[in-house]
């Protein structure tokens, strides 16, 4: 798995893809799957390595929320 740290301006383009865009929270983390597919971890204020922790099991595992508007993940 490879990781990125990305700065919102210069990669609005993707970030948009993710649905972070209506996101008023700092921090927002997301996965690039297979086919290209987009799956954003709900977005949070302050960095809890728990809460990613656990959104990367679950990707791995499979657990996958639909929303209408964008991919979301729960686990």
């Amino acid at each position: 798995m490879t990781f990125a740290i990305a700065d919102e301006e210069e990669n609005e383009d993707l970030f948009n893809e993710f649905g972070f865009d209506e996101s008023s929270e700092e921090i927002n983390v997301g996965i690039i799957g297979p086919k290209d597919r987009k799956y954003p971890m709900e977005p949070m204020e302050e960095f809890e390595s728990d809460e990613v922790e656990k959104f990367l099991r679950s990707f791995m595992k499979g657990v996958f929320h639909y929303t209408i508007n964008y991919r979301s993940f729960t686990g």
